[in-house]
Formats: C-alpha cells, structure tokens, sequence
C-alpha cells in the first residue's frame, strides 16, 4: 500500500506493507496505478541516492512507513533511458551530460557493461553501477575507478564472470594471496593470470577443485578416479592445448583512430567492436568478444571498411604479431576472409610460395590447402559454377578407388600428395579457361579481389580476416563443432579436415558417451565405432577437456550470445574459430565455416610447451568423469503490491525531503 501526497522536492510516497520479494520496479509499477506517472518518467530517491530497478527493497523492510522522493523525469531524462535500454550505443550521440545520469548510465551498463568507460568519472567510482556492469561483462573491471579495481567485493565478481578480468584488479590484490585463493575458488579460469609464485599447493588445488568439477559435468561420462592434478592445471592455464598463449602477445593495442573502423581480435583487446556493433554484425561482435575473454582465437580483424589502406594497415598488426609477411617465401602468412555467407581460405598461396612450404611442412596439407583456395576463390571471387571443379575431385577418387583394388572409396583426406599436387594443375587450368587469365600468382591481388567481391555481397556486414589454422595437416588435426546450448560435450568432429567437410562426412561424436549411443542407434559394433568412428574424447583426450574450459568460459559470460562455435585442432592444439551458422544442419550435428593461424605450424611455434596426445591421459580422466545434473531453482514472481490513495498532510521526517543527485 502507498500514500502519494505533494512536497516540495517532488511526490513523497509513504509505503506499507512491503514484501520482500519486491524490486524497485514493483514499487514504481504501484506508484503508476497511484499517479498515471509512467515508471521510465519515475527517479525514486531514498537516503540521498536514487534506488535502481533491480535493487530489492531490503533498505526500506525495517523502517516504519518508510518515505522515498519522486521525481519525475524530463522528457530529455526519458529518451536516454529508452536508447539505454534498446540501444546504448545511440547514446554516444547525445550530449556529453547523459553520462551523468545515473539512471542512465546504470541501464547502459546493464545492458553492455563496456558502456562504463563512457561514464563521468563520478558513477565510475559509483560501486552499484560498476557491480551491474561486470556482471554483464567482467571486462568492464577495467574501466571502474581506481579505487573499485581494489575492492575485494567487486573484483571477485568480475573474476566469478571472466577469468581474464584478473588481469584489471589492483597490484595489491594481485599480490594478495588471500584475494587470489578466493579468486580462483570463484573461477578456476583465474589461474592462467596469476603471479607463478603465488601457485602454491593450496591455490592450485583450489582451481582445479572448482574448475575441474564444472568440466566433469559439462562432458558428463564417467571414468576410475585418477590423478589429474599436472594435466589440468596446462588446460587451466593455456600451456601445451589451447591456441597461443595469449600472455606472449608483445602487439601494443591500437589507438581507437588509428584502427578507424577495423576492429582486431586474437592479437590484443578489442574495445571499438562493442561501438560498431550495426555495422559489424553479431558473427564478428561475438568473434571479438570471444577474443578479450582469452579464449583461443586466431589472430584476425573485421572491417566494415574495405578500401585498400585500411586493410594494408590491418594486415601490418597481424604480420607484426605472427612475425610473417603476407606473401613472404620464407614465412607467409596465409588468411582466410569470410562475409555474410561466403568464404575464401588459404589466400596467399601461389606456386612459388606453395613449392617453398612443401619443402618445410606437410606437404599433403600444402597441396590440399592450395587446391581448396582454386575452388573457394574460382566460386566467390570469380563467380565460377563449382560444379567443374567437384567432377574433377570425384573423377579423382574413382580412380583411386579403382586402382585400390579393395571395393573401399577413397575421400578427399585420403587423397595423395602427388594426386592433390596434379588436382591443383588441374583447377588451375579449369579457372584459366572460365576467365581467359590465370590464376593470380600475387597475394596481394587475390586478396584486393577478394575483398571486392565479399564487399559486393556483404549485406551490411563486416568482413572477417582470419589467420589461417589447418585443421587439415595431419592426424592430429580436425574440425569440428561445439553446440554450446546442448548439455554435456555436444558436437562433432572429423580427423584431418577443415569446416567446410563437416556437412560431406559422417560426424564424429565430442564424447565417448555421446559416440557409444549413436552407434548403438545405428547398429554399428563398437570395433568399428572404434576404427572409424572415434570420438573426440578417445582421440584427444586434452583436447576434449580443453574444449570443455571454452565452453564453460562462454557459459560464465552472460553478454556472449552464441549457440554454437567452430573449432579446429592443428597438431594437437585447439582453436576456436567462431559462431557456427544455428540452421537445421547445425541442430543436425552438420556444421560448415571457416579456417585459421597463419602458417602450418603457427600452432606449434607459440606453444609454451608441447603436450603429448598419447601419454599419460589419465592425469586428465578426472576432468571429464563425474556426470552432474543440471540444477534448478524456482522463484515466484513477487506479489503485485496494492495501493491506495490518501489525503494526508506532509509531515516532517528525520531524513526531510530528498533531493536527486
């Protein structure tokens, strides 16, 4: 029950009855039925500070007849607050004052907790404000005040949200090993951040405690107890599974101007994605975002602005940071770009380039990778049929099948060297007779090309670059998908492919659990399930579990809205390439996409330490055994608060009227 009554300062509301299920925005939605007043015109003031809509009414449970200030809001105050809640980035088009207004601010927060660094230093400093803002990002720890980077309070739940926000917390409670065991028992992800002095026995066993049970659960089989103690703590922190270590990254971030409209990821934060978000689209927003949670994505960039120098500069960043050229002999830098719909992978490759990299790494991936960039490059480049190039493929195949002897059919990985090295010559001479010229032998211009024909189709979305990763270098190499909105390790794989052969091949399951069912559905012993269809798990078990830290990483930050992600496994390492198209061939376990690192062993190179696919799996078993299930709570919507209208004089309160801030 309320009492509206006139004062001075605005309405003062005298409520009775509260119930402690009641929010603010209860409140205002009583006072509206009182006042015809709408609850966005509303500002309630209680003890000198404006109470936020998601707060509960715990302040006013003990009061008598407790008093709160209404004030209403000018119609100015009302549009900010709309654009905050529908789109806080058009605010960065009103006056410099809306981020002065804490209702405002408060709601942009919520909605995107980058919105904080536009914030007036007064409401960073403001510890509401903040809290909401890492709760929806933990990254935004890095744009609070000073003061709030060393409040234990805070910080741990930035931490709880994303492991990476750590790396924002004060040099103090950095330093503090108190702060840093609380930290990781919130998120065993902190652990990749902290001071290697401060991983004593206790902190070490506390993040793989808590992490480690989470990985349990999300891969959901079981396996003997065993000793998984120096196996996870490399997952946990980034060392011989998941990508680069991103710790090494020696790349200054680029200045806001001097990135223009290109947003980087995979090479250092990126902030200028969450104000281009229209114009870059959500694939390449979410690519970003996966990128500053310190998640194993190929060094890359996305532009909305294809002109020639922006993109020179861009490639500049990624060559640094890779320490190759795009089209260098000696160390080349191969990319993959990808609009709306269409893709072209392996650019850079040319004859010459391709000889010099057989010499020096796998040469049936040099070959293979070389003939996939004719049939990408022939297709959305030159607007080629395909249908050539697949006959050519299939004709191939027949042929060695034939010659095999064995009534078994080859597929495209099976495929010789020498037979992929004569397949390129072919497609060669395919794309020359289509165009009357032949395939260009300049990286640069099948890149300016490129780039021409995906902007001609882009649909208003940005294009994304990509470092190139090899799915397809050898055995210990593969493809894959990660449904994230499925339970457990959901998704599939194959050995030795990119994306793109997800949809042409019988998938592979992520789990052994997940591998044993579908067989058994399909009447398939489990020898053969076993020879050729092994699961993820049995293949590579660390990266199986590594895979499970990403998407217990993504299922921590709430403000990462993805339902599936590609991924790629280059010579035992793992990489996340980004959000998987959600089609019907997708819930089907059918997946297409994209490619990454720069060279074929990129991989290898920025590994800190190598860790064998074969030995000692047991140390990881624990990671991936005790299956949980999925808890549940029930909350029951608060009761709608009656109200009433009296008149009644203003009587005199201890606090008297309270006057907005």
């Amino acid at each position: 029950r309320i009492v509206v009554v006139n004062s001075a300062a605005g309405h003062l509301c005298v409520v009775d009855d509260i119930c402690s299920s009641w929010h603010i925005s209860n409140l205002k939605e009583a006072i509206h039925k009182v006042t015809g007043i709408n609850p966005v015109e509303q500002r309630l003031i209680y003890d000198l500070r404006e109470l936020p809509d998601v707060e509960l009414l715990d302040d006013l449970l003990n009061i008598e007849r407790p008093e709160v200030t209404l004030v209403r809001r000018t119609q100015q105050q009302v549009l900010w607050l709309r654009l905050a809640v529908e789109d806080w980035s058009e605010l960065l088009n009103q006056s410099a004052e809306v981020w002065d207004d804490k209702s405002t601010v408060f709601a942009a927060v919520s909605s995107c907790g980058w919105a904080l660094q536009y914030a007036s230093e007064p409401l960073r400093n403001d510890k509401a404000i903040a809290l909401a803002a890492v709760r929806q990002n933990g990254l935004a720890l890095q744009f609070a005040s000073s003061d709030l980077r060393g409040d234990s309070d805070l910080t741990l739940e930035a931490v709880a949200q994303c492991g990476r926000a750590f790396k924002f917390c004060s040099t103090k409670l950095q330093r503090d090993r108190g702060f840093v065991l609380q930290a990781v028992k919130a998120n065993g992800h902190v652990l990749k951040y902290v001071d290697e002095e401060l991983q004593d026995s206790e902190v070490m066993s506390a993040a793989i405690d808590q992490c480690g049970s989470i990985l349990s659960s999300i891969v959901g089989t079981t396996f003997e107890q065993s000793s998984r103690r120096s196996r996870i703590k490399h997952v946990l922190q980034d060392k011989g599974v998941l990508g680069a270590d991103g710790n090494n990254a020696s790349l200054e971030i680029p200045s806001l101007d001097e990135c223009g409209s290109t947003c980087f990821f995979g090479l250092c934060q990126s902030t200028r994605h969450v104000t281009l978000a229209k114009q870059l689209g959500k694939d390449a927003t979410q690519l970003c975002e996966m990128g500053n949670l310190g998640l194993p994505v190929p060094p890359g960039f996305c532009l909305t602005d294809s002109s020639w120098p922006s993109v020179k500069m861009a490639m500049s960043h990624v060559e640094t940071f890779l320490q190759k050229g795009f089209g260098s002999l000696d160390k080349p830098l191969l990319m993959s770009l990808r609009g709306s719909s269409q893709e072209v992978i392996g650019l850079g490759l040319t004859d010459e380039i391709a000889e010099r990299m057989a010499l020096q790494e796998n040469a049936n991936c040099v070959w293979d990778s070389y003939r996939r960039l004719l049939a990408s490059y022939a297709q959305v480049v030159c607007e080629v049929d395909p249908k050539p190039f697949d006959e050519e493929l299939q004709k191939l195949k027949q042929q060695l099948s034939a010659r095999d002897g064995l009534g078994g059919q080859i597929e495209d990985w099976q495929l010789p060297t020498s037979e992929l090295r004569s397949l390129v010559e072919t497609y060669k001479d395919i794309l020359e007779e289509k165009l009357g010229e032949p395939f260009p032998q300049n990286p640069e211009v099948q890149l300016q090309r490129t780039l021409e024909a995906l902007a001609k189709n882009s649909q208003g979305c940005a294009i994304i670059a990509k470092s190139m990763i090899f799915g397809n270098y050898d055995f210990d190499s593969g493809a894959g998908v990660l449904n994230l909105r499925e339970t457990g390790l959901s998704g599939t794989w194959l050995p030795k492919a990119q994306t793109e052969d997800l949809g042409r091949r019988t998938g592979r399951r992520l789990s052994k659990e997940a591998s044993q069912e579908w067989a058994q559905a399909h009447n398939i012993s489990d020898n053969v399930r076993q020879s050729d269809f092994l699961s993820l798990e049995e293949k590579f078990l660390p990266v199986c579990a590594g895979l499970a830290h990403c998407k217990d990483m993504l299922s921590r930050a709430q403000h990462v809205e993805i339902d599936a992600v590609h991924f790629a496994v280059q010579q035992g390492r793992l990489w996340l390439l980004g959000p998987a198209p959600t089609t019907p061939a997708t819930a089907a376990m059918t997946a297409t996409t994209d490619t990454t690192p720069s060279s074929f062993s990129e991989c290898h190179s920025l590994a800190s330490e190598d860790l064998s696919m074969h030995a000692d799996e047991e140390d990881l078993v624990e990671v991936i055994s005790k299956a949980s299930e999925p808890m549940t709570e029930e909350t029951e919507a608060p009761t709608t608060p009656r109200v009433f209208v009296q008149n009644v004089q203003p009587r005199s309160s201890k606090r008297g009227p309270c006057r907005p801030h």
